[in-house]
């Protein structure tokens, strides 16, 4: 506008006057092109869209909600893979760390490497670690296996004999079992990772593919989650309870 501005009056002052009404009507189509431009239909989608952003993030923001996951999908920001490398991440920056899940695979299970190789050198020197298995013969647990088409007595992904073995190697190893099934968590002390969980069906099993929440350290979602984990904790069975209620004759951990 400016440069339009300071042509039409060189224009004017030397008297092109061809020229200052050429600069002249240019620059009322361009301006009427801008204005029909700021109120065209995409031109309002898109700015609702991001005012509609705006208040999500900042509500996101009060929770302290600062990643969400689609675990459809493995790559990309918001994938499986993003998911896992910050989780390590976590793990590697962390020096504490508590986690409740169905049967904790993902986490300590050596075979599949997934997080596990992260968590050993933790463990190894010594950090602190809480693992709260969903109890195998709770009401709930039996739930979810009959609709996930088990057809053993304990969720095969469930490898007591290792959680035995670590129970018995790491003395800041901590296990308890508990029969409150509502989603697994796993936070350190400068990050939480949320997945609720469902009985929604999908063909012929529980949709697990559905969605995770990261919450950042401090915040009012991750203060919440975090004391979820405790009360769960405080009522949860200790290994030994465990173990002396439901396999008093060692044939589910043999010596």
């Amino acid at each position: 506008m400016l440069v339009a501005l300071g042509a039409l009056t060189y224009f004017a002052e030397n008297q092109k006057w061809t020229w200052f009404f050429i600069t002249l009507g240019l620059f009322a189509v361009l301006e009427g092109l801008l204005k029909l431009r700021a109120y065209s239909p995409i031109d309002k989608y898109l700015k609702k869209r991001e005012a509609e952003e705006f208040k999500l993030r900042n509500a996101f923001e009060e929770y302290g909600l600062s990643d969400i996951y689609l675990m459809d999908r493995k790559e990309g920001i918001y994938g499986i893979d993003s998911r896992n490398k910050k989780i390590q991440n976590a793990i590697d920056s962390g020096s504490e760390f508590n986690l409740i899940a169905e049967t904790g695979k993902s986490y300590i299970d050596d075979s599949i490497r997934k997080h596990w190789d992260h968590l050993k050198p933790k463990l190894d020197s010594g950090h602190n670690m809480r693992l709260l298995i969903i109890n195998p013969f709770s009401e709930s647990k039996i739930t979810r296996n009959k609709l996930n088409n088990v057809k053993t007595q304990i969720d095969p992904k469930l490898n007591l004999p290792r959680l035995d073995a670590l129970n018995a190697k790491y003395e800041n190893l901590t296990v308890k079992f508990t029969n409150d099934i509502y989603c697994s968590i796993f936070y350190t002390d400068n990050y939480l990772i949320y997945d609720p969980y469902h009985l929604g069906k999908t063909e012929n099993r529980l949709e697990n593919y559905f969605l995770a929440f990261d919450f950042n350290a401090g915040s009012y979602g991750y203060r919440v989650l975090k004391n979820h984990f405790e009360k769960s904790w405080d009522n949860a069975l200790t290994f030994e309870e465990f173990k002396a209620k439901h396999d008093p004759d060692n044939q589910l951990m043999p010596v």
